[in-house]
């Protein structure tokens, strides 16, 4: 069985076919949401660029947005990985969807993560609300090998007795004196080992 890849210029295509679907579901939802209705005036549906970019596999996409010169600017990078799996039809649609709520939410609530806002435009907008992807990896992807995994040190609060699995940058961070404390509010730099 072949797999049927897409070009960039093909992406795009259907990025903007997408982004304009998933705009019109947001308005009607917006207006059908009173604590949302109120701000459709000083919404802006901005002209989202997307950018098709090479990065990793764990990310299908991401919203970005910085501040220049006062002006602030909202952009989505998709993972360009992906238009060469399987799923590529899949990962256009949800992903644009993903992170086009994340400009809305911010635009709507000044909301940028995973949270209740972005959740409710996502799905309005169609998306199922899920931080993460499962889409099928290319074929061509490399083996990834796996992490050993962080080595953790044990240290306890001679106060109350609670112990901390502490990695080596938070072990250094915690041997600051008043820098950190416990839930009980001794300084961690007082910490033991158990």
């Amino acid at each position: 069985m072949t797999t049927q890849y897409i070009t960039v210029d093909e992406a795009e295509m259907i990025s903007k076919e997408v982004f304009d679907t998933a705009i019109s579901a947001f308005m009607k939802f917006a207006k059908q949401h009173p604590t949302i209705e109120h701000q459709l005036a000083k919404i802006i549906v901005p002209f989202t660029i997307v950018r098709w970019k090479k990065f990793g596999f764990r990310c299908a996409g991401r919203a970005c947005r910085k501040t220049v010169l006062g002006k602030e600017i909202l952009w989505i990078e998709m993972n360009t990985n992906y238009l060469s799996s399987k799923d590529w039809k899949t990962f256009i649609v949800n992903t644009l969807i993903h992170e086009l709520a994340h400009i809305l939410a911010w635009n709507a609530a000044r909301s940028w993560g995973h949270d209740k806002a972005w959740k409710a435009i996502a799905r309005a907008m169609g998306d199922d609300g899920s931080r993460c992807h499962n889409y099928a990896t290319p074929e061509n992807k490399p083996a990834r090998k796996q992490s050993p995994g962080r080595v953790r040190t044990d240290m306890k609060c001679p106060h109350c007795g609670k112990v901390y699995s502490l990695t080596p940058l938070m072990l250094k961070r915690t041997s600051v004196p008043g820098q950190y404390r416990c839930v009980c509010g001794t300084d961690t730099a007082k910490f033991i080992r158990p």
